[in-house]
């Protein structure tokens, strides 16, 4: 990860997945929130928008799930 942290979370900034592939966006307790891009090596663009749902029931504030769309 590269980019702002706060608190030991990473707020914003790059995830590289892999050599051909990186994330550029938003993150919420070091998961991707709003909206944001995946890039490829071959000069591809797929911007997402990614939701964050957290079961109020479980006390695990770890466990969030997360929906993304293409926009």
């Amino acid at each position: 990860y590269c980019g702002e942290w706060n608190k030991g979370n990473f707020n914003n900034g790059s995830w590289v997945i892999s050599e051909d592939v990186k994330y550029v966006g938003t993150y919420f307790k070091n998961k991707p929130k709003f909206k944001g891009n995946f890039l490829f090596s071959n000069n591809m663009k797929i911007n997402v928008f990614f939701h964050q749902f957290v079961n109020l029931s479980n006390m695990n504030e770890e466990e969030i799930q997360l929906i993304w769309k293409n926009v």
